[in-house]
């Protein structure tokens, strides 16, 4: 039986219906539109003293700078466009929640129990993103357990707690909402709701699998480390190379190709390449085959590995 805190009433649509709501409104979208444009304007500040430098170690904090505001500035905005896309919708078979290019599927079946966020012992501590405004993540409640939150606010009163055989999760929609769902689930189980096919996901939210994939973070921020540290050794020891060096030896060890200097920078800028490539490509390909994505993913740590050893023996 359903367990409920919350008045029913007949609202709106009939069952059959598809109804979204999103988040009570907060100022979370303004304050990452923010924080992203600084973090941008912090990166192109920081690129343009580079390039006021002589070839050398400062001028590499400064790119190192720049790079890291950068990607500040992208996961900024991805998930100030989370923010944009948080929707609840409630369907004939269950409630769906969208967030970013994720999407949770909880078929009215599962469904335990609903409540108002007044049943909430305590306020909650969210771990995750969180921000003004903005609370996504997993929150640990006394007798009730882990929580998934999907939240523009932590105020109770705004919020719906809601229980199930696939975890619980905190909402933060209007009043109508929660009324509307709990009339959903008493028309589910007065009718016998029928048991519902998990659906494919759309290429948005596959996507969003390949993006939270671990074997793509860490090999992705493994081959962007040592790119990185190839720069930054190349430009440490620029001014004290000959202008010609030796890319190439025979096997007496004596030079057979010689390149000016600048020519050292080809060799992290085709790490980078590939990095990028096969990142890409493996996002494409994880919607079909997980584990030839993740060999692809893979494949540019190796490479960095082997430039750096060409980097370590020519500057040698």
């Amino acid at each position: 039986m359903l367990r409920s805190d919350l008045a029913t009433a007949t609202v709106g649509s009939p069952a059959s219906t598809v109804t979204v709501w999103s988040p009570c409104a907060s100022g979370g979208g303004r304050f990452g539109i923010a924080a992203s444009t600084i973090a941008l304007g912090g990166a192109l500040g920081a690129a343009w003293w580079a390039t006021q430098q002589p070839v050398s170690l400062a001028m590499f904090l400064g790119v190192l700078t720049a790079v890291v505001g950068l990607v500040a500035s992208l996961l900024l905005a991805a998930w100030t466009y989370g923010y944009y896309t948080l929707r609840y919708r409630l369907d004939a078979t269950g409630l769906t929640i969208d967030w970013l290019f994720q999407r949770e599927h909880i078929p009215y079946r599962t469904i335990n129990a609903v409540y108002s966020g007044q049943r909430l012992p305590e306020p909650l501590r969210v771990r995750g993103l969180v921000w003004p405004g903005y609370y996504v993540g997993r929150s640990r409640v006394r007798n009730l357990g882990v929580l998934r939150v999907f939240a523009s606010t932590l105020e109770r009163a705004d919020l719906t707690i809601v229980l199930s055989d696939l975890g619980g999760y905190v909402l933060s929609p209007e009043t109508a909402f929660r009324l509307t769902l709990v009339e959903r689930l008493e028309h589910a189980r007065r009718e016998g709701a029928q048991q519902s096919v998990e659906p494919r996901l759309p290429r948005r939210y596959q996507l969003g699998r390949a993006l939270t994939d671990p074997w793509l973070q860490v090999c992705a921020l493994a081959s962007l480390a040592i790119v990185l540290a190839m720069l930054g050794y190349i430009m440490d020891r620029y001014e004290s190379l000959p202008e010609l060096l030796a890319l190439r030896l025979d096997p007496l060890g004596e030079s057979v190709h010689m390149r000016v200097r600048f020519e050292l920078f080809h060799l992290p800028a085709v790490g980078a390449a590939v990095l990028a490539m096969d990142v890409l490509l493996g996002i494409w390909v994880y919607q079909w085959e997980r584990l030839a994505a993740r060999l692809l993913w893979g494949a540019p740590l190796l490479v960095q590995i082997l430039l750096a050893i060409a980097v370590l023996r020519t500057i040698g």
